[in-house]
C-alpha cells in the first residue's frame, strides 16, 4: 500500500450471529433506566441558597478532595469522552450533618459508599454505583447547619429533580405522587 492509497475499514457481516445479539441486547437493557423529567416541578424550585457544587470521580483516589464538613451530596453518571456533549444522569440526592454533629461529614459519607461497594449493595444507590462504576461522580457542596436547614433543602432538591434511587424526603405535598413510580 503508498501512502496515497487508502486502507479500507472491512465490511461489516450483514446479519448478526443470534448469541452475539442478544448478548449486545442483554447488555443495553442492563443499562437502561427511568428518566423522569419534572418540569413542573423544577419551575416551582425557589429556593436561593446560591449552592455551589463541586465534582470529584466517585473512587477512592478522589477521597482525599470530599471535606471533612457537613452539607449535600449528589451522585451523577457521566458518559466518559470530552467529545460528547455535556449529559448526566442524576440519580440520588443526599444530605449529611443536618444535625450538626462534627462526626457526619461528606467525608465520612463517601468513604461509607465507597464500602458498601466491597460489601454489601443497597438496593437502589449501591446498585446503581456498582453498575455505572468508573461513570459515576460525587458532587458535593459544603453547608453549614447553623446557617442552613441541610435537611429542608436537601428535601427541595429531591422535590424538583425526582432523582430515581431517592424513594423517600420528598415535600409531602409530593411524597404520594413518587410512590407511585416506586
Amino acid at each position: 500500500m503508498t501512502p496515497t492509497t487508502k486502507s479500507k475499514a472491512p465490511k461489516p457481516p450483514k446479519a448478526t450471529p443470534a448469541d452475539v445479539h442478544a448478548k449486545l441486547v442483554a447488555e443495553v437493557k442492563e443499562h437502561t433506566e427511568q428518566v423522569r423529567l419534572t418540569p413542573t416541578y423544577w419551575r416551582s424550585y425557589t429556593s436561593g441558597h446560591g449552592l455551589k457544587w463541586t465534582p470529584v470521580p466517585f473512587d477512592k483516589a478522589s477521597r482525599s478532595k470530599v471535606p471533612k464538613k457537613p452539607g449535600l451530596y449528589a451522585f451523577a453518571v457521566h458518559p466518559p469522552h470530552s467529545d460528547f456533549p455535556p449529559s448526566a444522569w442524576l440519580f440520588y440526592v443526599g444530605e449529611v450533618g443536618a444535625t450538626g454533629s462534627t462526626a457526619r461529614t461528606l467525608w465520612v459519607r463517601y468513604a461509607e459508599y465507597l464500602a458498601e461497594l466491597d460489601n454489601t449493595v443497597r438496593k437502589k444507590v449501591g446498585s446503581f454505583l456498582y453498575r455505572y462504576r468508573g461513570y459515576t461522580s460525587f458532587y458535593y457542596c459544603v453547608l453549614d447547619p447553623a446557617t442552613v436547614d441541610i435537611k429542608s433543602v436537601e428535601s427541595e432538591l429531591i422535590t424538583a429533580l425526582w432523582p430515581d434511587a431517592n424513594i423517600v424526603d420528598f415535600d409531602a405535598s409530593v411524597s404520594s405522587i413518587r410512590r407511585a413510580f416506586s
